[in-house]
């Protein structure tokens, strides 16, 4: 009798923890796909206000290259090195807004718990695959950017040489401190 009482009570315990979980990850999914909305949006309008909210004040990121290699930390060095790269997408384009049509490729959303989430996803071009990591925390009701991590790889015709890309090589090359690998290009 006591062992069915003890499975009946685990088993209740699991069916809560499980459910109480599942309903807020689902709700926290349908929030930060909201979120990310707002978020390309306001980049595709070159909307800094709008952008900008979408961060928490003690956010930090790093920027792709051809942007500084630093480390941004807080809101107003973010803001002051969004508003360089917005005015340079802004002096170059012949129509606008929206300056841009993103669409993320490959999201993907991990909720941490209900105050986490890591969101992942890629924009293409015919130049390069713009890789996103967002570190989302939940403060006061609302999802915002810890860390943004930004990478781009770019897109190059690749000749294969011994079953290695020849991009994959001048990236290895790039990255080497010394010396260099070397392989014969035919």
């Amino acid at each position: 009798m006591q062992r069915a009482a003890n499975w009946v009570t685990v088993s209740l315990l699991w069916m809560f923890t499980h459910t109480a979980f599942a309903v807020p990850a689902a709700v926290a999914h349908r929030d930060i796909d909201e979120f990310a909305s707002r978020f390309i949006t306001s980049f595709e309008n070159l909307d800094l206000p709008g952008f900008m909210a979408c961060f928490a004040d003690d956010a930090t990121v790093f920027f792709p290259v051809p942007e500084p290699p630093d480390l941004f930390v807080g809101k107003v060095a973010i803001q002051q090195q969004f508003r360089r790269v917005f005015d340079g997408i802004r002096a170059n384009a012949t129509s606008g807004p929206p300056y841009h049509h993103l669409v993320p490729e490959n999201t993907h959303v991990q909720v941490l718990s209900p105050v986490s989430a890591v969101m992942t996803f890629q924009l293409r071009n015919a130049e390069r695959v713009a890789r996103r990591t967002l570190v989302l925390k939940k403060s006061h009701g609302q999802w915002l950017i810890a860390q943004l991590h930004a990478s781009n790889v770019p897109i190059a015709p690749a000749r294969a040489v011994g079953g290695i890309q020849r991009n994959t090589l001048s990236i290895i090359n790039a990255a080497l401190p010394c010396g260099r690998f070397s392989m014969a290009w035919s």
